[in-house]
Protein backbone atom coordinates (compact mmCIF):
# COMPACT_ATOMS: atom_id res chain seq x y z
CA UNK A 1 0.00 0.00 0.00
CA UNK A 2 1.36 2.78 -0.20
CA UNK A 3 2.53 5.38 2.15
CA UNK A 4 -0.24 8.03 2.34
CA UNK A 5 -2.98 5.17 2.03
CA UNK A 6 -5.11 6.77 -0.40
CA UNK A 7 -6.13 5.38 -3.15
CA UNK A 8 -6.14 7.53 -6.52
CA UNK A 9 -8.93 8.59 -8.42
CA UNK A 10 -8.40 6.10 -11.77
CA UNK A 11 -8.27 8.74 -14.82
CA UNK A 12 -5.69 10.30 -12.36
CA UNK A 13 -3.85 6.94 -11.82
CA UNK A 14 -3.52 6.36 -15.60
CA UNK A 15 -2.31 9.37 -15.93
CA UNK A 16 0.28 8.92 -13.73
CA UNK A 17 1.49 5.57 -15.46
CA UNK A 18 1.39 7.29 -18.82
CA UNK A 19 3.70 9.86 -17.71
CA UNK A 20 6.02 7.47 -15.53
CA UNK A 21 6.10 4.97 -18.40
CA UNK A 22 6.05 7.29 -21.43
CA UNK A 23 3.44 5.92 -22.92
CA UNK A 24 2.07 6.68 -26.59
CA UNK A 25 -0.59 5.57 -28.89
CA UNK A 26 -0.40 5.31 -32.50
CA UNK A 27 -4.00 4.69 -33.81
CA UNK A 28 -4.87 3.26 -37.18
CA UNK A 29 -8.19 3.43 -38.18
CA UNK A 30 -9.95 -0.03 -38.98
CA UNK A 31 -9.72 -3.17 -36.98
CA UNK A 32 -8.87 -6.89 -38.33
CA UNK A 33 -12.51 -7.87 -36.59
CA UNK A 34 -15.06 -5.57 -35.57
CA UNK A 35 -18.23 -6.90 -33.39
CA UNK A 36 -21.54 -6.71 -33.70
CA UNK A 37 -21.49 -4.90 -30.74
CA UNK A 38 -19.44 -2.31 -31.97
CA UNK A 39 -20.43 -2.03 -35.15
CA UNK A 40 -21.53 1.26 -35.08
CA UNK A 41 -18.55 2.18 -33.31
CA UNK A 42 -15.50 3.79 -34.99
CA UNK A 43 -12.94 0.80 -34.97
CA UNK A 44 -9.17 1.13 -34.58
CA UNK A 45 -6.34 -0.91 -33.83
CA UNK A 46 -3.85 0.92 -31.57
CA UNK A 47 -0.15 0.53 -30.67
CA UNK A 48 0.61 1.15 -26.96
CA UNK A 49 4.39 1.83 -26.77
CA UNK A 50 6.45 1.86 -23.69
CA UNK A 51 9.22 4.74 -23.84
CA UNK A 52 11.37 3.29 -20.97
CA UNK A 53 11.51 -0.51 -22.33
CA UNK A 54 10.36 -0.07 -25.70
CA UNK A 55 7.65 -2.89 -25.28
CA UNK A 56 4.14 -2.90 -26.83
CA UNK A 57 0.90 -3.77 -26.81
CA UNK A 58 -1.47 -3.58 -30.17
CA UNK A 59 -5.21 -3.73 -29.64
CA UNK A 60 -8.61 -3.28 -31.05
CA UNK A 61 -10.29 -0.08 -29.92
CA UNK A 62 -13.85 1.28 -30.22
CA UNK A 63 -15.13 4.53 -30.09
CA UNK A 64 -18.78 5.97 -30.29
CA UNK A 65 -19.74 7.36 -33.51
CA UNK A 66 -20.17 10.62 -31.50
CA UNK A 67 -16.43 11.32 -31.20
CA UNK A 68 -16.50 12.05 -34.85
CA UNK A 69 -13.56 10.19 -36.20
CA UNK A 70 -11.01 11.49 -32.63
CA UNK A 71 -8.47 9.17 -32.28
CA UNK A 72 -8.15 7.20 -29.45
CA UNK A 73 -5.40 8.38 -26.97
CA UNK A 74 -3.13 6.38 -24.88
CA UNK A 75 -5.08 7.60 -21.76
CA UNK A 76 -8.54 6.41 -23.71
CA UNK A 77 -6.93 2.81 -24.02
CA UNK A 78 -4.87 2.48 -21.27
CA UNK A 79 -8.10 3.49 -18.70
CA UNK A 80 -10.49 1.11 -20.85
CA UNK A 81 -8.07 -1.77 -20.64
CA UNK A 82 -7.43 -1.71 -17.45
CA UNK A 83 -10.87 -1.09 -16.15
CA UNK A 84 -11.29 -4.65 -18.20
CA UNK A 85 -8.62 -6.12 -16.37
CA UNK A 86 -9.56 -5.03 -13.32
CA UNK A 87 -13.06 -7.31 -14.22
CA UNK A 88 -10.90 -10.03 -15.13
CA UNK A 89 -8.68 -10.00 -11.99
CA UNK A 90 -11.95 -10.39 -10.15
CA UNK A 91 -13.90 -12.66 -11.49
CA UNK A 92 -13.56 -16.07 -9.59
CA UNK A 93 -14.28 -17.78 -13.10
CA UNK A 94 -16.58 -17.85 -16.17
CA UNK A 95 -19.58 -17.89 -14.30
CA UNK A 96 -18.78 -14.95 -11.56
CA UNK A 97 -17.61 -12.77 -15.02
CA UNK A 98 -20.82 -13.51 -16.04
CA UNK A 99 -23.16 -12.49 -13.23
CA UNK A 100 -20.78 -9.28 -13.10
CA UNK A 101 -21.37 -8.42 -16.14
CA UNK A 102 -24.76 -9.51 -16.72
CA UNK A 103 -23.58 -11.83 -19.76
CA UNK A 104 -25.65 -15.28 -20.13
CA UNK A 105 -23.01 -18.08 -18.65
CA UNK A 106 -24.55 -20.65 -21.43
CA UNK A 107 -23.84 -18.45 -24.30
CA UNK A 108 -20.73 -19.52 -26.73
CA UNK A 109 -19.98 -15.59 -27.64
CA UNK A 110 -19.86 -15.11 -24.02
CA UNK A 111 -17.66 -17.55 -23.91
CA UNK A 112 -15.36 -15.99 -26.31
CA UNK A 113 -15.50 -12.72 -24.75
CA UNK A 114 -14.03 -13.69 -21.98
CA UNK A 115 -11.09 -15.68 -23.17
CA UNK A 116 -10.11 -12.75 -25.13
CA UNK A 117 -10.40 -10.42 -22.16
CA UNK A 118 -8.45 -12.95 -20.43
CA UNK A 119 -5.85 -12.88 -23.74
CA UNK A 120 -5.88 -9.20 -22.98
CA UNK A 121 -5.31 -9.07 -19.46
CA UNK A 122 -2.35 -11.26 -19.62
CA UNK A 123 -0.78 -9.20 -22.50
CA UNK A 124 -1.74 -6.05 -20.15
CA UNK A 125 0.35 -7.54 -17.57
CA UNK A 126 3.56 -8.26 -19.60
CA UNK A 127 3.03 -4.76 -20.98
CA UNK A 128 3.04 -2.96 -17.51
CA UNK A 129 5.42 -5.49 -15.84
CA UNK A 130 5.85 -3.78 -12.11
CA UNK A 131 3.39 -1.29 -12.77
CA UNK A 132 0.35 -4.00 -13.77
CA UNK A 133 -1.31 -4.24 -9.77
CA UNK A 134 -0.75 -0.67 -9.68
CA UNK A 135 -2.47 0.11 -12.34
CA UNK A 136 -5.24 -1.78 -11.29
CA UNK A 137 -5.99 -1.21 -8.03
CA UNK A 138 -3.99 1.85 -7.04
CA UNK A 139 -2.02 0.37 -4.16
CA UNK A 140 2.09 -0.75 -3.83
CA UNK A 141 3.56 2.09 -6.30
CA UNK A 142 6.60 0.45 -7.65
CA UNK A 143 8.40 3.60 -7.31
CA UNK A 144 7.60 3.87 -3.78
CA UNK A 145 9.90 0.80 -3.20
CA UNK A 146 12.90 3.32 -4.52
CA UNK A 147 12.72 5.55 -1.56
Amino acid sequence: MTADMTRLDPEELTARIIERLRITAAATYGAQEIPNDFRDSDPWTVVLRRGDTKQRMTVPFYMGRGHNGKKPTAHDVLNCLTADAATTENALDFSDWCAELGYDEDSRKAYATFQKMQSQTRKLKLFLGDYYEYALWGEDDPDEDDK
